[in-house]
């Protein structure tokens, strides 16, 4: 068992730092996509002070969510059951069963 979590480990290591930049990605692209209409409002002197906090706190939040999204698909790429939302992106279904460590061996 301590074998079979450290070959998960070290498998999925690279996936962690590749999901940490693609959440990191999406997060500010979301906050961009969803603030930049408040910036240019406030630019031409359309909003307040308060509306444009309030824009910001909004697009922190989308910018979270689309964050956190990313993740929960990474998530059920592992320990899905293998419908549609559970796959991986060459199509396969994960299977941690079938694990081996570095040297090819079943653990």
């Amino acid at each position: 068992m301590k074998a079979r979590l450290k070959a998960l480990l070290l498998r999925t290591r690279d996936q962690v730092a590749d999901v940490a930049e693609r959440a990191a990605w999406t997060a500010g692209q979301t906050f961009v996509a969803v603030f930049t209409p408040t910036v240019i409002a406030a630019a031409t002197g359309s909003i307040d002070v308060a509306t444009a906090r309030a824009a910001a706190i909004s697009a922190g939040m989308a910018a979270g969510a689309a964050a956190l999204a990313v993740v929960k698909g990474w998530i059920a790429t592992l320990y899905g059951d293998g419908t549609a939302a559970t796959r991986s992106s060459d199509g396969d279904v994960i299977d941690l069963s079938t694990l081996s460590d570095v040297g090819g061996r079943e653990l």
